[in-house]
């Protein structure tokens, strides 16, 4: 389905506002109430990927309770007419992430789910290495957990005199391109966090996309990489 099918057959009252990227391959829905008393649960918003034809690539649903979304998806194989093929990952962490290919209809096999290249996954070693070894961190314990075999993501927890301070989310690319698409970082000096990495353009050396503060079951940073 095109964008402009969907917003055509969109259920209005559940959104809130709906905006794009200057690429025009990336939408940003915000939800309104509403979308809660149609669907259940707690949703806040959704982006939708769109390839060159401008068709509805992949969706990913933000927010602290997904699961009637999710089963209600998983009947109808659609959301406001967008065709949901394929549950690519679901995330139970707060807040809970949701993602559907909308274009690969056979596509069904493990070798078809998203994952992280092997690059991918020494670049995070190594980023927990560096935190590791640097000066700020000294004090500290990394601890690196891959947080889901079966979405491939992974998380670097950070912990001061045994009480956890930040923990970084590591999520894969929806392009099965291998990268680390995206990353979540919660905990303390998010706003310290904020300015570094806009005023660098980069974190860990790797520039990124787009950078937001975004409140969940607690505040979080929702960072999207550009490599």
């Amino acid at each position: 389905m095109d964008l402009l099918s969907f917003l055509v057959n969109v259920s209005k009252d559940i959104l809130s506002n709906v905006s794009s990227d200057d690429k025009s391959t990336r939408v940003e829905i915000e939800f309104s109430p509403q979308v809660n008393q149609k669907y259940g649960g707690d949703i806040s918003n959704a982006t939708l990927y769109l390839n060159e034809e401008q068709k509805v690539a992949k969706i990913i649903f933000v927010g602290n309770d997904l699961s009637s979304l999710r089963n209600k998806i998983n009947q109808t194989k659609n959301f406001e007419s967008i065709p949901c093929h394929q549950e690519l990952y679901e995330m139970y962490y707060l807040p809970q992430r949701l993602s559907y290919d909308c274009l690969n209809k056979d596509s069904s096999n493990n070798h078809d789910r998203i994952r992280m290249s092997d690059e991918s996954k020494e670049l995070i070693q190594n980023i927990a290495l560096n935190l590791q070894n640097h000066p700020h961190y000294l004090a500290c314990e990394i601890k690196l957990n891959r947080r889901s075999l079966a979405n491939d993501t992974y998380e670097i927890d950070i912990y001061k005199f045994g009480k956890q301070i930040n923990k970084f989310i590591f999520y894969p690319a929806i392009n099965y391109s291998g990268k680390i698409g995206s990353l979540a970082i919660y905990g303390s000096f998010l706003n310290e966090y904020l300015y570094a990495i806009r005023s660098a353009g980069s974190i860990f050396g790797i520039k990124i996309e787009s950078i937001t503060r975004d409140a969940g079951f607690e505040d979080y940073l929702d960072i999207y990489l550009d490599y």
